[in-house]
């Protein structure tokens, strides 16, 4: 399996182009040199930006969302990934695009979210629409504006901190380059199979992810409610939404095994210089908490003592549970979080339990509010949900067990991870050296 992976990986290092065949200097800084007989314009002389606004009476035209393109792909989801919008103006001002315009986000450059428009539509005022005046096929321009150095450009000139956005003016000024119409061709042809064949490769490892982690849950929720003996005799659990259990484990409520203690503090009253905050989007992102000043930290928190079992009761499908530790310095976790403390059980059994998808589930469907980004189950439905139980000798293989199997899918699935990151990285570096003329591919279409 993963030595398709490395595979693929060598073949796109050692691959090799050829140069053009003489230089000159852009004088451009994001361009360098590019090929002799290449010219350098601005871009609003190449492909203007077009600001047709949806009347007062609306548009029956398609809407695209700035969080629907992808960014560095060019891509558009059905669905935006993630919760939330950076589309603040939504469909009430909106911009009209037209069949070949290249879409450009402003808001935030650095994400490099960039289409080019397959059929008329409308779409946040936070993208430009830019519109090829036949210097520049539309095909090539929306692989010059996607390519890192425009992009790096372009951000370095954003104004704001929260939401930086690039001046639609500075974007305008921009030099880009314009080689031969049957250049522009031959290189907008060659991006359009090589990164399809990429983003194949890509696609392939993000589905063999998906796999590995539908596996780990898998496996996490089998040792948990049925144990690590397939023959062990079993019995009815008396619960309506509990399986059948092993015949000797307890059917007890998880307030039997743990505790839940709520130590809450105002983090202005902390005089020490750090905190380790255990925040939702730390843990999502890395696993763990992060050392943070508790003057940055505005609402109140959980303080952590000893060792805890985190259980997120914010979106609990999304199964955000962790074992805290008390660090060196105040140690404090977000209120969306129940800290559990543990009552004659293995710790490592109960995370893995509140991991497991039946409990994951039997929460989601007892969450108390509805809106789609911020569900919350009660404190009450965590710490008073029944579970099947086994005696703490089996708690402790079953947490070794779960340790060891799930230590070797996690390293796969980051070595996985890893290969996705180079073809990812060899994409963007291919586009930006093709479209600056950094390598000749004309003979690659030929």
């Amino acid at each position: 399996m993963m030595a398709g992976t490395n595979c693929s990986a060598r073949m796109e290092s050692n691959r090799s182009f050829k140069a053009y065949p003489a230089y000159k200097d852009s004088h451009v800084d994001w361009l360098g040199l590019i090929p002799s007989n290449w010219h350098v314009k601005r871009l609003r002389y190449v492909a203007p930006m077009v600001n047709e606004r949806v009347g007062p009476a609306g548009s029956d035209l398609p809407y695209l969302a700035l969080e629907q393109i992808e960014g560095w792909t060019g891509r558009v989801l059905d669905s935006p990934r993630g919760e939330g919008s950076d589309d603040d103006n939504a469909q009430a001002a909106s911009s009209v695009f037209r069949a070949g315009d290249v879409l450009f986000g402003k808001l935030r450059p650095y994400l490099a979210k960039v289409v080019l428009a397959q059929a008329d539509g409308q779409c946040s005022t936070e993208l430009l629409v830019l519109r090829s005046r036949g210097a520049v096929t539309p095909a090539y321009l929306a692989y010059q504006v996607i390519s890192q150095g425009f992009i790096d450009w372009i951000n370095a000139m954003t104004y704001g901190t929260k939401m930086p956005r690039a001046n639609p003016a500075q974007v305008a000024v921009t030099g880009v380059v314009t080689p031969p119409l049957s250049d522009q061709r031959a290189i907008a042809a060659f991006l359009d199979r090589e990164t399809a064949r990429i983003d194949a490769l890509v696609t392939k490892k993000e589905r063999l992810i998906e796999l590995l982690q539908e596996q780990r849950t898998g496996l996490i929720t089998r040792a948990v409610t049925k144990g690590l003996d397939p023959n062990v005799p079993m019995k009815d659990s008396g619960v309506e939404w509990v399986d059948e259990v092993p015949a000797h484990w307890n059917v007890v409520r998880a307030d039997a095994f743990v505790r839940y203690e709520k130590n809450q503090v105002d983090p202005s009253t902390i005089l020490d210089e750090v905190v380790f905050h255990y925040s939702i989007p730390s843990v999502q992102e890395t696993g763990d908490g992060a050392l943070e000043p508790p003057s940055g930290i505005d609402s109140a928190k959980l303080r952590i003592v000893g060792e805890r079992l985190l259980v997120s009761k914010l979106n609990p499908r999304k199964g955000v549970v962790l074992i805290a530790s008390e660090k060196e310095v105040p140690t404090l976790c977000s209120t969306e979080f129940v800290p559990l403390l543990g009552q004659g059980c293995d710790l490592r059994w109960a995370f893995y339990l509140f991991l497991a998808e039946s409990t994951r589930q039997r929460l989601s469907a007892v969450v108390r509010s509805a809106t789609r980004s911020h569900q919350r189950a009660e404190v009450a439905e965590i710490v008073k949900m029944w579970h099947g139980v086994p005696p703490v000798s089996e708690q402790r293989d079953i947490a070794v067990f779960l340790d060891r199997k799930t230590a070797r899918i996690d390293t796969l699935v980051n070595k996985i991870r890893d290969a996705i990151d180079r073809l990812k990285e060899f994409r963007t570096s291919l586009i930006a050296a093709v479209v600056t003329g950094k390598i000749d591919v004309r003979e690659e279409v030929a």
